[in-house]
This record gives structure tokens, C-alpha cells and sequence, in this order.
């Protein structure tokens, strides 16, 4: 999947939307709905599985309109099984608001999302991006792209290999809400200054 917009007539270099009718792009991962342990495994500042799940849904509408879109980079929700909860994937997301473009994370084959999309390449204006769920390993690094993924929760935020800039966007490391953006593009322009 590609796809070609262009928002750099959008947003200005603080992140705020110039025109606050335009849609705006989002990313993040890891959400993990109806996954209680992963409370413990990440150490997450919930009470509860409950807790959890209402707090995402919060964090993430009073961010996200209606008319936005929002690509979840894997692992959006638990169902059955040793770990996983009781309510249907859909259920949580009929209470978020935007367009849900799902990537598949390995633990989305038992959630019943019937998503079939594993990796995306996208531009933004003079950024090439690269969506996927698990960070990729040096044998398959794309140069020219900087690599969205989550996967990793709260181990890192940012990593290079190769001179390839590679951010994780899960909520682990992002506040618990999904990333606008022109955030994304100032986060990575920021670290490439940085880091390279």
C-alpha cells in the first residue's frame, strides 16, 4: 500500500495543524486492549485491566476527531486464550474515534480484525516512511525510508541501523496516545540532527 499526500502546506514546525478543518494522520501500537498482563510486563501506570482499556480510549479521543486517521502498527487487542480478554476487537474500536488503518502485530492473528496488511510504505511530503509492526533486522532495511514500528514497547524510543532512522510509535513510549504527524516528523528530524 502507498500512499502519496502531501502535508507540508499543513502543519507548522511545533506540531499545531494550521487549519484545524484538515485531517489529520496519527500513528501508534501496542495498545494491547483486554490484555492484563501486559500491565505488569511493561509496567503500565493502570489499576486494571479495566482501568487500561478506558484510559486508552480516552487518551486517544481527546487527541483523534472524527475525521482523522489513525494507523495502529500492531497488537491492538487481545481475545481468548491464556492471556487475552473477553470483549470482540471491534468493540473497542467502535469507541475510538478516526479511520483505523491496522497493521498486523503477532499478537492480531487470534483478535479477528480480518487484517491482511503486514507492512506500508507511505510519503509525506519529502519523507518516505516505512509502516511494520516488528522492528526490521540490518538484511532488511530499505534505505531512503525511516521506519515506523512498535513491537518493542517501552525498551526504546528510537534506534539506528545503517544510517536508517527507526521510531517506535507505540503508546508505551508516547504518553499512551497516538502521535500526530507532523510530531513524528519533528521527533525524527530532531534525532537524525542528533544522532547522524
Amino acid at each position: 500500500m502507498e500512499s502519496h499526500m502531501d502535508y507540508e502546506n499543513n502543519w507548522s514546525p511545533s506540531g499545531l495543524l494550521l487549519s484545524r478543518k484538515e485531517q489529520m494522520i496519527f500513528f501508534t501500537s501496542d495498545l494491547h486492549f483486554g490484555h492484563e498482563n501486559i500491565i505488569r510486563f511493561c509496567d503500565r501506570p493502570f489499576k486494571s485491566l479495566e482501568d487500561m482499556n478506558n484510559k486508552l480510549i480516552t487518551m486517544w479521543n481527546e487527541r483523534v476527531r472524527e475525521r482523522d486517521t489513525v494507523y495502529h502498527v500492531g497488537d491492538f487487542a487481545f481475545k481468548t486464550g491464556l492471556q487475552g480478554g473477553r470483549l470482540d476487537p471491534f468493540e473497542y474500536e467502535q469507541k475510538l474515534n478516526g479511520t483505523i488503518v491496522h497493521i498486523m502485530g503477532n499478537h492480531d492473528k487470534n483478535n479477528h480484525l480480518r487484517n491482511t496488511i503486514y507492512q506500508a510504505k507511505m510519503k509525506f511530503g519529502n519523507h518516505k516512511w516505512i509502516l511494520q509492526h516488528k522492528p526490521p533486522i540490518e538484511e532488511e532495511i530499505k534505505k531512503g525510508y525511516t521506519y515506523l514500528v512498535g513491537h518493542v514497547h517501552e525498551k526504546w524510543k528510537f534506534k539506528i541501523i545503517e544510517d536508517t532512522i527507526i521510531m517506535n510509535v507505540g503508546v508505551d513510549v508516547n504518553n499512551f496516545r497516538p502521535i500526530k504527524l507532523p510530531e513524528v516528523i519533528v521527533q525524527v528530524d530532531r534525532y537524525r540532527k542528533e544522532s547522524l
